[in-house]
């Protein structure tokens, strides 16, 4: 009984410290965060962030995207069905989140209120909510969503909503990381997007421009390199989205 706790315990330790693992626990490099950049050579942390831009969302590792890909909310939103989390069932006269309108369609009451009516139950959810809806509900410019007043201190100290303002401050460090500096412009394009493993083995190029905007002044390009290999003694780049 002891020898089996014994190997169970050495393989729980070798799990938890194989590289797999460690990278898939690293944790995102605030200073993305803050400023939109690392100089610091020695940092171990993420620099390769991973951000769904339909939802509002940064993710943690690749695993916690490719889940994030699976989810209903978001398959909602790419396929465009948004409705800042409310919709209202024009039969039944009420309005629920856009995630429950499947059910709701298939259920005894809608039924019955689409016979009373004479109507199909296959009437489509409406997008605008009523007025009388939106007095009861505050809208969360963070989450895009409107939520029920009485629970908005709920919502404000919730693991979505502070999720999605780690998204908004990355964006924000990230244009402002962007803008030219020190009289230094740099033009073009460097978003790569989703490169296929076809492409990639062809290689992929892209090309920019950098110029100085102070008359009669030179710039000696050093050196260049990507935020997400800072701090690593191999690259650990991903297919970023």
């Amino acid at each position: 009984m002891i020898r089996k706790e014994e190997h169970y315990i050495k393989a729980v330790w070798h799990a938890l410290h194989s590289p797999l693992l460690s990278d898939h626990l690293m944790k995102n490099c605030p200073n993305l965060f803050s400023t939109g950049l690392c100089n610091d050579q020695t940092c171990s942390l993420n620099h390769n962030i991973l951000t769904c831009d339909v939802c509002s969302l940064v993710c943690r590792d690749i695993n916690d995207y490719n889940q994030h890909l699976k989810t209903k909310k978001h398959r909602s939103r790419a396929a465009g069905i948004t409705s800042h989390g409310l919709i209202y069932c024009p039969i039944c006269k009420r309005s629920m989140p856009s995630e429950a309108w499947s059910s709701h369609k298939k259920g005894k009451k809608h039924a019955k209120e689409a016979r009373s009516l004479g109507v199909s139950t296959k009437a489509k959810p409406e997008t605008d909510i009523p007025s009388e809806i939106q007095s009861t509900h505050q809208f969360c410019p963070t989450c895009q969503i409107y939520v029920a007043r009485y629970i908005w201190s709920q919502h404000a100290s919730g693991r979505r909503h502070k999720r999605g303002q780690e998204y908004t401050a990355f964006k924000m460090a990230q244009s402002e990381a962007e803008k030219d500096k020190n009289d230094v412009a740099i033009q073009g394009d460097l978003n790569f997007s989703v490169v296929v493993p076809a492409t990639a083995m062809a290689g992929v190029t892209k090309t920019i421009e950098i110029r100085s905007t102070a008359p009669l002044s030179k710039i000696d390009l050093k050196s260049a390199k990507l935020s997400a290999d800072i701090g690593s003694s191999r690259p650990r780049r991903i297919a970023s989205p």
